[in-house]
């Protein structure tokens, strides 16, 4: 039984994390010439330099998130079936897991609020 719900786990947790890097490496193009000050020396708008920050912190938040869950796991391997650890592991297990969705939602809704304001 306890083999099975790590395994679960494992699949639920990876699967979460393609779709999260995923979203944020699927950075639309919203008009590279609508915004006329560039930033810096990149030569590129303000629209994009944002994208390029967001997409930067959301993907540094995903691997967190991974490496979160990968090290709950590991605990949860290494408890010696004492069922208190376990269900500490477990808890700690859930809650990467939901911060995970929570880093996919919150870049589908700044993709969305980027094209609503751009206009693309």
């Amino acid at each position: 039984m306890m083999k099975n719900i790590v395994k679960n786990t494992f699949y639920a947790s990876a699967g979460a994390g393609l779709l999260a890097l995923n979203s944020v490496n699927a950075a639309p193009d919203f008009g590279l010439g609508k915004v006329d000050q560039k930033i810096g020396d990149t030569g590129q708008g303000a629209d994009v330099t944002i994208q390029n920050i967001i997409a930067n912190a959301m993907a540094f938040l995903a691997i967190l998130a991974v490496v979160y869950l990968l090290w709950g796991g590991f605990n949860i391997l290494t408890a010696g079936w004492d069922e208190e650890k376990v269900k500490t592991w477990r808890t700690i297990i859930t809650q990467a897991a939901i911060w995970l969705v929570v880093i996919f939602i919150a870049g589908s809704i700044v993709t969305w609020v980027l094209g609503l304001l751009v206009g693309a």
